[in-house]
């Protein structure tokens, strides 16, 4: 029964219950359990601080009763001690075991990089699927760590003595522990700790384990990076600046790139670019670490669509003709469907309409292969058969046919070192460090063995002598493999497996008293490299200039892969030393020219074709050529590849030899002469001391057959001058003349307004916009250097304007015959006047603004006729119609057709603008011009006969010759 007690009262019962607190304490750590008393003790003082405060009763309880719940409460704190002791022991463990696993799987990947060496394909699967279990269970354990046991410890303090008393035998089966500072650290310490302690415990080993878990992530995240980078590097095919091969280039480099580190990439690609392609991105390879610089150079120089599709067209062109051979026409279809494909992959569908290329690709097949194509493509429309898609479709039907007579693919035994199991080329990283400083195994410098001075000097005997002793290659004199497996041409003289440089010339021993007159240095000829145009393409090949030949001869086999023809005649050529050669057969043909480094084409007249044009390659030291200070700013246009000149131009066609400017050096350094080729360097040469052994000259000999037929010739020729009988008009001819009946009209100011003279009704233009730019910049540089001509030439820009031949271009232009003109100045050597003139023969992707235009039928009065008229009578009369081709209009629908670009600033933005006359350099001009000329007479014949008949037959273009009898008769009419 409950009493209420005094102040006094309660202090005693609460000493008491102190003491025999104590008491419980110390017969609980004699009996070997240990039992903090620090927990006992809060309980108490916390009843009794709540019993003391006035107001509150306290209810006594017999001893025995105080004892069992004494001993119930240590009970519980004993289990939550050992709780706590129990959860720590298995984090300790499992932190051991993570640690454990850590290591061994540390031993693991030691063992299988070793490993690797023999087995690198078979053990690279089974490690990245080992990598991926390791690193799914990890991240699972981080998410979600494993639960401790004891979550009950976190049951309120009030458990009943049974519950507790099961607790605490669970837990002191896991044995004593030492107690924790924080437990022993006081009264208000302990309880936090019993009842905190179980959830920080559990956090801070969640803590440790994500830790461990981040840092094993990590290391397998850096283990599988560098076991997935190949042992071995892939090397790049060669890129040499050839557009035709870039998309292979690409792709093998954009598929293997991810493989490798950026340094990897960049030794790949600077022992894969050489030649063009190098110059082009020469600072990069060096100065940037970015592989992606170099690419985009390299894609902005050859990886333009243009630019592919033009060399895809081009190597359509060059194919050269079949015979009756089953495997030449498997061969041949291939080569068609493969530039099919790369047209069509360049999404450049319309340039496989086209039926020069359709006709090109027929005349290069047999005449019974050449019938059936005419009757497959007379199933087809009209518009379908000048596509080259379709005669690639008819020549890999005809080669599936006949495949299986073709016969096998010969292929050249390979050297008994080289394996079949390797097709590509793999190389260690050691191995390209090595690459990049090889030294010259001759004198060990770093240049290539063809470039060494002192093998240069050496005599051809010793060159043999000196390349057997080192091992090296014959036919490229490289030390990476033998003449068997050596891609390189053979010698160009002789055709043998050696190189040019290891020829035996029998001359050496038969002039060996010239030689020691030649002061042991060489002499250097006028070499350039130009581009010859015929019918069917052009080719780039080098060209002799020979002041001593008095014929220019070009190889027959470059006359047939461009195409040009000419009439046969018998050719007879003097050498030196009186020696004579006979060419039956030789034509004499005219083509166009230009050197590689110039711009503007000219006429090569009367070349004749030979057999065998039998000239001396000519090599230049880059290096050497880099120590003439004379020479400094124009290295790069008279540096070439020693190639055999294909091409020797003579004095009947002295404008290309003749000197335009000369650059001197000292004595005994080489002379660089600009010709309208460009650049060439000759004369002396004291830095190679190889010796002179070739003179080329040849002279033609006129025959007196010949001499007596040519006197024939030009005895009729002279009677009938300017007799030519009228031959009848050509499709094209007509086409033409319809267009301008159809649109030719007279404007209400007077003037005539006419259309453009298209190919085609629906004929469409490529974006020339880039090329157009890039010209008017270099007009722009050149304008910048002369002061006066800038002035000029924008003076004639705003007078287009002004009177209103040019106007601003619209910006909303959706036309597909949108075209930009680069524009250029030309003026007469005898007139100060600047005339500007459209280049409108400039081409974009194979395609100029000409190509699509026809020229029309010839209106030009006879010049032979005008200047007869002219003789007849005693006073003269001389005219010009003043601005004759600004004086037409064009049509509205066509003046997109005739954009140019132009700025007065060069900090101002560029603008675009327009004809609206028309324009100097279109092929259609001097027809639309003289038509309409003739036209505005005829609508005043009836009023003024003579004029107008004056004004049609007294013109040459836009000059009028007259003569009269009597000037009064002039004044009268």
């Amino acid at each position: 029964m409950p009493v209420t007690r005094s102040q006094k009262e309660y202090k005693t019962a609460d000493a008491t219950s102190l003491t025999s607190a104590a008491t419980s304490a110390t017969q609980d750590t004699t009996s070997g359990t240990t039992v903090t008393i620090g927990a006992e003790r809060t309980m108490v003082s916390t009843e009794a601080t709540t019993a003391s405060q006035p107001g509150h009763t306290m209810t006594l309880v017999p001893e025995g009763s105080t004892r069992r719940a004494g001993t119930a409460t240590r009970s519980r704190a004993s289990t939550n001690r050992r709780r706590l002791e129990a959860r720590e022991e298995l984090a300790r463990l499992e932190l051991e075991e993570i640690q454990a696993k850590a290591r061994l799987l540390r031993m693991r990947l030691e063992m299988t990089e070793e490993e690797e060496e023999d087995s690198i394909a078979e053990h690279e699967e089974a490690f990245q699927e080992r990598d991926r279990n390791i690193r799914s269970w990890m991240e699972a354990a981080a998410a979600e760590p494993p639960l401790l046991p004891g979550a009950a410890a976190e049951e309120p303090a009030t458990a009943g003595p049974a519950t507790a008393g099961m607790a605490a035998a669970g837990a002191i089966a896991v044995g004593p522990t030492a107690a924790r500072p924080a437990i022993a650290a006081g009264p208000a310490a302990a309880a936090a700790a019993a009842t905190v302690g179980p959830a920080a415990v559990k956090k801070e080993a969640s803590a440790e384990v994500q830790l461990i878990a981040e840092a094993l992530r990590e290391a397998l995240s850096h283990n599988a990076t560098m076991t997935t980078q190949p042992r071995y590097i892939q090397e790049l095919p060669v890129f040499e600046g050839d557009s035709t091969e870039w998309t292979a280039f690409k792709v093998v480099y954009d598929n293997t790139a991810s493989l490798f580190s950026p340094v990897h990439n960049m030794a790949r690609l600077r022992n894969a670019i050489k030649g063009e392609a190098r110059e082009s991105c020469k600072s990069l390879l060096y100065s940037s670490m970015k592989p992606e610089d170099v690419m985009e150079a390299l894609r902005r120089r050859y990886g333009r669509p243009d630019l592919l599709v033009m060399a895809e067209v081009k190597k359509l062109e060059s194919i050269p003709p079949i015979g009756h051979s089953p495997r030449e026409l498997c061969n041949f279809a291939n080569s068609i469907s493969n530039s099919v494909a790369a047209i069509k992959s360049l999404n450049r569908p319309q340039f496989l309409h086209a039926p020069a290329a359709v006709n090109s690709i027929v005349e290069k097949i047999p005449h019974g292969l050449r019938y059936r194509w005419y009757e497959y493509a007379s199933a087809y429309p009209e518009e379908a058969k000048y596509n080259v898609e379709l005669v690639s479709a008819f020549l890999n039907l005809e080669a599936d046919r006949c495949s299986a007579f073709a016969g096998a693919v010969e292929h050249k035994p390979q050297h008994p070192g080289a394996t079949a199991r390797k097709p590509q080329r793999y190389t260690t990283n050691n191995v390209t460090r090595v690459a990049e400083t090889m030294k010259c195994p001759g004198c060990e410098d770093n240049h290539r063995l063809p470039e060494c001075p002192k093998f240069l000097k050496m005599s051809v005997s010793d060159r043999w002598d000196a390349v057997k002793k080192v091992k090296v290659c014959f036919k490229c004199l490289s030390l990476k493999h033998r003449k068997e497996n050596c891609r390189r041409p053979p010698c160009k003289t002789c055709k043998r497996w050696h190189h040019d440089l290891l020829h035996v010339f029998k001359e050496v021993e038969q002039s060996a008293e010239l030689v020691n007159t030649a002061r042991n240095s060489r002499a250097l000829l006028k070499m350039v490299q130009v581009e010859v145009y015929g019918p069917r393409g052009s080719k780039k090949i080098m060209a002799l200039l020979d002041e001593g030949s008095t014929v220019t001869l070009l190889h027959e086999k470059i006359a047939d892969a461009i195409g040009a023809r000419g009439p046969q005649e018998e050719l007879t050529i003097e050498t030196v030393g009186g020696g004579q050669m006979q060419h039956q057969k030789s034509m004499k043909i005219d083509l166009e020219l230009r050197g590689t480094k110039q711009q503007s084409r000219g006429k090569l007249k009367g070349v004749r074709t030979v057999r065998e044009l039998i000239l001396t390659p000519q090599h230049l030291n880059k290096n050497q050529l880099k120590r003439y200070k004379h020479l400094t700013n124009i290295i790069d246009d008279i540096y070439y590849e020693a190639e055999e000149p294909m091409l020797l131009i003579g004095q009947d066609n002295w404008e290309y030899i003749v000197s335009l400017q000369v650059r001197r050096g000292k004595q005994g350094q080489p002379v660089a002469s600009r010709t309208k080729l460009g650049w060439v360097l000759h004369g002396n040469d004291s830095s190679h001391l190889s010796p002179i052994n070739y003179v080329n000259t040849c002279a033609h000999l006129n025959t007196v057959e010949e001499e007596l037929d040519h006197l024939v010739k030009e005895h009729f020729t002279i009677e009938s001058l300017g007799i030519h009988p009228k031959r009848p008009s050509t499709d094209m001819e007509e086409q033409a003349t319809r267009i301008l009946h159809e649109t030719s009209r007279r404007l209400e100011n007077g003037r005539f307004e006419v259309g453009l003279l298209w190919k085609q009704d629906n004929m469409q233009l490529p974006n020339n916009y880039e090329t157009a730019l890039n010209r008017f910049k270099g007009i722009e540089k050149k304008l910048r250097k002369d002061s006066v001509m800038k002035k000029e030439y924008s003076s004639q820009i705003e007078n287009l304007l002004h009177c209103q031949y040019a106007e601003e271009a619209p910006a909303d232009c959706n036309s597909s015959r949108k075209w930009f003109l680069p524009h250029f100045a030309v003026q007469h050597p005898l007139k100060k006047k600047l005339r500007i003139v459209f280049d409108a023969a400039a081409k974009t992707a194979g395609c100029s603004l000409n190509d699509a235009l026809l020229p029309g039928p010839d209106l030009l009065q006879s010049l032979f006729g005008v200047l007869l008229r002219f003789r007849e009578g005693p006073v003269a009369i001389a005219a010009d119609i003043k601005e004759m081709f600004l004086q037409v209009k064009i049509r509205e629908e066509d003046r997109d057709s005739l954009r140019f670009l132009w700025r007065d600033n060069e900090k101002a933005p560029v603008k675009e603008y327009r004809m609206t006359s028309v324009i100097f350099g279109a092929a259609s001009s001097p027809c639309t011009a003289i038509y309409v000329k003739n036209k505005n007479a005829q609508e005043y014949q009836e009023e003024f006969p003579e004029a107008a008949r004056a004004i049609e037959r007294n013109h040459y273009m836009d000059d009028y010759l007259q003569s009269v009898l009597r000037a009064t008769w002039l004044g009268v009419e």
